[in-house]
């Protein structure tokens, strides 16, 4: 996997959500919770760089399995739209994360949030 991920679709504003992905080194190995001291969410609009529902540096470490599965539950305080006049918004979830030796990584899970004109916080 490469340093971002586009996940296919779009996702309703204001609503709970599933965002899943496969995390992997730079040499395309899946990654094992158990190998790692850290790994945090980062949630953005891609447009304005505006930090969503407080999400910077989430710990998230538990959303991961032993098999590189990322599973993230987004509420709906997470599946906001920034700016309202937009139809849709790519939303950004940058997942961090650090191994016991202090090396790193990180990568994109980029998706697409509908404006639901309607729904309203």
């Amino acid at each position: 996997m490469g340093a971002r991920t586009t996940l296919a679709g779009e996702y309703k504003e204001r609503s709970t959500s599933k965002i899943t992905a496969t995390l992997e080194d730079s040499d395309g190995t899946a990654i094992a919770q158990s190998s790692l001291t850290t790994l945090t969410l980062t949630l953005y609009d891609e447009f304005s760089g505006t930090i969503i529902n407080s999400k910077d540096g989430a710990n998230v470490l538990t959303s991961l399995d032993e098999s590189g599965n990322l599973s993230l539950t987004l509420v709906p305080a997470d599946m906001q739209i920034i700016n309202t006049t937009r139809a849709d918004e790519m939303h950004i979830a940058l997942m961090r994360w650090t191994y016991p030796s202090s090396q790193g990584g990180n990568q994109e899970i980029a998706f697409k949030v509908k404006n639901m004109t309607k729904v309203t916080s």
